[in-house]
């Protein structure tokens, strides 16, 4: 049985969606669903700073999906992220009933033994092996490229949304970093000079041209 969300059959007759769909037509509609959706999939909970990503995953404008999240009223927000406050009483509607049947198998299982209780939770079981499969890998395979050559690993989800904002050619990154992972200010001190990985993207630190000067460890110049 596939997950679901439920709503209100006559949610389209709500003024705020009302307004939305006079504003931005039924593309702000499906933007509105879509995001609910993507709610129900992270437990009720958006981050401001990865618009763009999750712009890109519905193929819309970054622009029109922030005007749908902040112009009419239809979630809340705080510095972090954004919610819909039907959508969080919903999710924690399904979770109180959820541990009432863990609860109640439990409760089978100390007194009738696991033959019973074993099926119960076997169920339960797999609905959160298929919650987990839907979790959305907002990392591309370049940016996994990228992040799996590049010596620094720090603020990974910070690092993709810079990614997406410069649009970079992963081969042009790869080739530079070849000759940038060996540059003195990159190898010295235990690398600590080396720029932060959303640092680097936002810097376009790949154009960089390559200089001559090489560092040679001071334990190769003994040998």
């Amino acid at each position: 049985m596939p997950d679901y969300f439920s709503h209100d059959y006559n949610a389209r007759n709500d003024p705020k969606l009302i307004k939305l769909r006079m504003k931005m037509g039924m593309e702000g509609i499906g933007i509105f669903w879509s995001l609910i959706e993507m709610m129900y999939e992270q437990s009720g909970y958006l981050m401001h700073s990865q618009y763009d990503i999750y712009a890109d995953a519905l193929h819309t404008q970054c622009e029109k999906l922030k005007a749908v999240i902040e112009n009419f009223d239809l979630f809340e927000s705080d510095k972090i992220g954004f919610w819909n406050e039907s959508c969080r009483r919903r999710l924690q509607l399904r979770e109180n009933k959820s541990e009432t049947a863990r609860n109640s198998a439990n409760k089978r299982w100390l007194c009738k033994g696991n033959a019973n209780a074993m099926p119960v939770q076997i169920g339960i079981d797999a609905i959160k092996e298929r919650k987990e499969r839907k979790k959305v890998n907002i990392y591309s395979p370049d940016f996994e490229s990228f992040w799996s050559a590049y010596p620094r690993k720090e603020s990974k989800a910070t690092a993709m949304t810079s990614w997406n904002k410069q649009n970079p050619v992963l081969s042009d990154i790869l080739t530079a970093l070849e000759w940038q992972c060996k540059q003195e200010q990159w190898l010295k001190d235990n690398g600590q000079f080396i720029p932060m990985p959303a640092t680097y993207i936002n810097q376009r630190r790949w154009e960089d041209q390559e200089t001559q000067k090489k560092y040679i460890h001071p334990t190769r110049i003994l040998q």
